[in-house]
């Protein structure tokens, strides 16, 4: 009695959780992270802090340019309807170290959305730098 049993090895379970664990309710990447703000920030109708996710080098989409993107965003996230604030089947291809193309779905009601977002790391931290609707489900 009073003698502890000492395994050997110490196990480390604690310490270094095996991988088939995963980080619960985490984002894996650092750019993930940035794109569950920018889908949070959306649902919470707070298009300043949607906004100040895209990078000043963003390229949009289609005609117009980006500062008509952006105008047209801040319009869509103050007076639109919110989506959840949740992002379904989130994929993060890591293209390079500083660049990662992100996918995922957003519903808005019953209505879901799969759309690309395409980040880079500058100074600030990760930045949109390009953003793509997929298609409407």
């Amino acid at each position: 009695v009073g003698e502890t049993a000492k395994l050997d090895p110490q196990p480390r379970c604690i310490d270094e959780p095996p991988s088939y664990f995963g980080r619960r309710g985490a984002a894996a990447d650092p750019a993930e992270e940035v794109v569950n703000a920018w889908a949070a920030a959306w649902a919470d109708k707070k298009p300043d802090a949607v906004i100040g996710l895209y990078s000043s080098t963003f390229q949009a989409p289609g005609e117009g340019g980006s500062a008509a993107y952006i105008d047209q965003r801040r319009e869509q996230i103050t007076t639109g309807r919110a989506p959840a604030a949740r992002l379904e089947d989130v994929t993060v291809n890591t293209v390079s170290a500083d660049k990662r193309v992100v996918t995922f779905v957003q519903r808005f009601g019953d209505d879901r959305v799969r759309r690309e977002l395409t980040l880079v790391k500058e100074a600030a931290g990760w930045r949109i730098v390009a953003e793509r609707t997929l298609e409407v489900l």
